[in-house]
């Protein structure tokens, strides 16, 4: 046990290991139970609901759309209220979304799903606006990759662990343990979780003067150029989570193979987070930034050409979803860069306002021009990344004074 928290670097004797501590083990525990709700939602919709793909999709759709507006005011609850509160009023969309499971109502699922959009803006800024404020400088990106991962690894074992479940038992069981669990781990997380800093100036502040301060957020080109670099990739991500395992399934007719795709994009692409987090540790977010967004033209443009041939297309569908990992690695770390201290949920709120926005138009856009060419889509947006590298190389000079950033003390 003492050589894993070596490797995290991180020492559970001290105040600031266990904070951080405790917010990576509730990070994993709320992947474990809200991974499952939005994998079996189309299966449960389809089964119990007797409802066409259609809705689910149009759904998840609004959901999405609801996140990225409620971002917005996520980053003024984390700013004003604090970051552990901001994340206990997201953590309540858990027992919320088991909900759907045991009502089995129409109108309750469409309601739950909105509310979803809400409550996920929350825990997303929330959970990053708290590892922004627990975590030194030095170790923000592994931990931002070791956050990423708590995440990813979480719902893997909860997808393991509800799917079989609710095979054998029902959905009505799955619903009943999941609210059982979230109900727990939101005690646990209100007890256990230490509170990390709010600078007393956002304390001051009234909610409408801090939503109003957006203005000024938005007029910072080191925000505007951190938008650029966290905007154009996710638009093809958008495309790239949507139609490559389903042009991998076309080509290969086969779901398993669809399957060992994804498993190996998911594997790589966490192994690829780790390193690219250690190497932000000793170098800083600008370096590898730059690189990044330097190669992702080329691994998009890749995909664009290797849509018809399927070992062409694995290679690189895996190759741009860990470069676009790794791009979102950098992210917390650059936000803290470039905004004061006291607006850093705000920025964290914008920037995934944008994200949100960025998967929306991948998604929305991806269906109908792969009707037109299966290249299309790809070669789309990979010519709009190859402005995210400008971007990402213009950033360091506009980098606010020592004094607007975070005062590192010891816990």
């Amino acid at each position: 046990m003492r050589l894993f928290w070596r490797l995290l670097k991180i020492d559970p004797s001290t105040t600031e290991g266990r904070r951080l501590v405790a917010f990576l083990g509730l990070t994993f525990c709320a992947g474990i139970l809200g991974g499952p709700v939005s994998s079996l939602l189309s299966i449960y919709v389809d089964s119990q609901l007797r409802q066409p793909p259609t809705f689910t999709s149009t759904l998840l759709a609004f959901q999405l759309a609801m996140t990225g507006v409620f971002a917005v005011v996520s980053g003024v609850v984390a700013d004003g209220l604090g970051q552990k509160r901001t994340l206990l009023l997201g953590l309540v969309g858990l027992p919320l979304a088991s909900a759907v499971f045991i009502l089995h109502s129409f109108w309750i699922l469409a309601g739950v799903v909105l509310s979803l959009g809400m409550t996920n803006a929350l825990q997303t800024i929330g959970g990053q606006s708290y590892l922004l404020a627990a975590a030194p400088r030095a170790k923000l990106g592994g931990l931002t990759a070791l956050y990423f991962l708590g995440n990813t690894l979480g719902g893997a074992v909860g997808n393991a662990i509800a799917g079989p479940a609710a095979d054998r038992w029902g959905f009505t069981i799955v619903g009943i343990g999941g609210l059982a669990l979230s109900l727990v781990l939101l005690a646990i997380t209100l007890v256990l979780l230490p509170e990390a800093a709010v600078a007393p100036e956002s304390r001051r502040a009234r909610p409408l003067e801090l939503l109003v301060a957006y203005g000024q957020l938005m007029r910072r080109r080191q925000i505007v150029l951190v938008g650029v670099i966290r905007f154009l990739p996710t638009c093809f991500y958008g495309t790239t989570s949507l139609l490559i395992p389903l042009l991998v399934y076309r080509l290969s007719h086969s779901v398993a193979v669809a399957s060992l795709y994804a498993t190996a994009s998911l594997l790589l692409s966490t192994t690829a987070q780790q390193i690219v987090g250690r190497v932000i540790d000793r170098v800083g977010p600008f370096g590898p930034v730059r690189i990044l967004t330097g190669f992702l033209p080329i691994v998009a443009f890749l995909t664009a050409l290797a849509t018809e041939n399927l070992p062409a297309l694995i290679l690189a569908g895996l190759g741009a979803t860990a470069t676009l990992w790794c791009i979102s690695t950098t992210i917390p770390p650059l936000v803290r860069e470039v905004s004061p201290v006291a607006s850093q949920g705000r920025a964290l709120g914008l920037v995934h306002l944008i994200w949100s926005s960025g998967m929306l138009i991948g998604t929305i856009t991806a269906g109908p021009f792969v009707i037109i060419s299966s290249h299309l889509p790809f070669a789309l947006f990979a010519a709009c990344s190859v402005l995210a590298f400008p971007a990402a190389m213009a950033l360091r000079r506009f980098i606010p004074a020592i004094t607007d950033r975070v005062v590192e003390t010891a816990g």
